[in-house]
């Protein structure tokens, strides 16, 4: 394992604990019960930002990233890595191929409605003289999934570094 990979993991590791974090709290947000002291729509509406931010960190490990040699390594040049991490993760194929599914649908949304603006990605409508951008959102179904699976990658980058800084 070469120290720029070991730079590049540490930031996925970063990531991916920060989205499982923000997802976790984002789901006990929606549990919110109304008699609380936080409004039950508040707290929706941060739990809708949760969500999205998580998605932001998690789309880190799929982005380009810049490098910093010699401590880190570009996302492009540890892709064999993190296909192979992946891999490990998910290591049936059945469970491959549903987390890629998933992967392809919260990158989707992180290109095209939270970090750019595609304006064919989003609902806007128009009425009495005001105009409304309704942004889609990460089905409330696939919270559950997206956190698994960022456990799921987070422990197998775990496994990965403890046995590169063993064998270095």
């Amino acid at each position: 394992m070469t120290q720029q990979f070991m730079g590049r993991a540490l930031l996925w590791a970063t990531a991916l604990s920060d989205c499982r974090d923000c997802l976790d709290l984002a789901l006990r947000l929606h549990d919110v019960p109304e008699n609380t002291t936080i409004p039950t729509t508040e707290a929706q509406s941060a739990a809708r930002h949760l969500v999205r931010l998580a998605i932001v960190y998690f789309g880190q490990l799929y982005t380009p990233g810049f490098e910093d040699l010699p401590s880190v390594a570009s996302n492009t040049a540890a892709a064999a890595q993190l296909d192979e991490l992946e891999r490990h993760a998910f290591s049936s194929g059945t469970e491959l191929a549903k987390f890629y599914a998933l992967r392809d649908i919260v990158l989707e949304l992180r290109h095209r409605t939270i970090a750019h603006a595609d304006g064919k990605a989003f609902s806007v409508r128009h009425d009495n003289s005001s105009v409304r951008a309704l942004t889609p959102m990460l089905p409330t179904e696939l919270y559950n999934e997206f956190r698994q699976s960022s456990d799921k990658l987070l422990l197998a980058l775990l496994q990965r570094l403890g046995n590169g800084i063993a064998t270095s």
